[in-house]
């Protein structure tokens, strides 16, 4: 894997995977999001409401979502940029919860790794 690419992120206590990225609005005002990494997403990210609200994301559409606890709810879907591998990606993301997510939308056709301890590292890698 010589010459591959590499984000690095931590692991949390409760052993979650954490990854700052830099994410913009069309408005162009960014701000940086530490984001819990969850293969259980299928999308791309998702970000707070306060958080699209302060980069100043217009809906572009809305979405019905399951929810963990098997709900389902209409959520509306911005789009929005990501600073990933320090090339400014566009993605959709969709606006709900209290948690930042990165879903396996983003994670396709990377590799990731993960050292399942307290204060461990996690890596995104192209492949």
């Amino acid at each position: 894997m010589t010459g591959a690419r590499t984000m690095t992120g931590d692991v949390a206590p409760d052993l979650e995977l954490l990854l700052a990225v830099t994410v913009r609005g069309a408005s162009g005002i960014e701000g940086e999001v530490s984001a819990v990494i969850d293969t259980g997403f299928s999308g791309a990210m998702l970000l707070p409401k306060d958080v699209v609200d302060r980069l100043f994301m217009e809906p572009g559409r809305f979405v019905s979502g399951s929810l963990a606890d098997g709900s389902t709810t209409i959520v509306p879907v911005y789009l929005g940029h990501v600073r990933w591998f320090d090339e400014d990606r566009e993605i959709e993301i969709v606006a709900a919860g209290q948690t930042t997510l990165i879903g396996v939308q983003l994670l396709e056709g990377y590799r990731l790794i993960a050292d399942f301890e307290p204060a461990g590292l996690c890596q995104i890698r192209e492949r």
